[in-house]
């Protein structure tokens, strides 16, 4: 069984999977790394034929953003965004997903094929309590709610508002046939 824990923002129906140049690898360990972000792949037994991953046991990855090295090149920090472990997978097969068909949900749809669990950080999941704890008496006395569709990527930016009021239109129309038969119900 897989677990994937989410440290911050993601989005599992379009994820993210960093590529880039190989930092460093060894037997149980390869870093990629592209300036800013980067992935680091543990697992066991790794193996490498003309710079690709053959063999071995690929059993978590960490995908991370503001990477910083020292003067020497050497990784000194990270944010870590999300994780999967608790799997076990041929390191080849994870090679193929992530370098050759650069496919991220095809990689995570793998990595995550059988029982598993998708975990969000104690922050998020505390911002959102406090959220539902103001919208949730509200929804009780509604007649009627419309619920776009939203990606889960939200942020304070106006972007995002313009975003969220286009689809919140959007939605309203698509559901206004039946918001009149219901109002005329009434």
């Amino acid at each position: 069984m897989g677990t994937v824990t989410f440290s911050d923002v993601g989005n599992m129906g379009s994820p993210t999977i960093w590529y880039g140049s190989v930092y460093y690898a060894d037997d149980n360990e390869i870093w990629l790394y592209n300036g800013t972000y980067g992935a680091i792949y543990t697992g066991y037994n790794f193996t490498y034929s003309n710079g690709a991953l053959v063999g071995g046991t690929l059993t978590g990855y960490i995908q991370a953003r503001n990477i910083s090295t020292d003067y020497y090149g050497n990784v000194t920090g990270y944010t870590e965004m999300y994780r999967g472990e608790g799997f076990s997978i041929p390191a080849a097969t994870a090679y193929y997903y992530i370098q050759t068909a650069k496919d991220a949900l095809g990689f995570i749809e793998y990595t995550m094929s059988g029982g598993d669990i998708i975990k969000g950080s104690a922050a998020r999941l505390k911002r959102e309590s406090k959220r539902r704890a103001r919208i949730d008496p509200e929804l009780i006395h509604a007649d009627f709610v419309i619920h776009p569709e939203m990606n889960f990527n939200s942020s304070p930016t106006s972007g995002f508002f313009e975003q969220a009021r286009r689809s919140g239109e959007k939605t309203a129309q698509i559901l206004l046939p039946d918001l009149k038969v219901a109002m005329s119900a009434k």
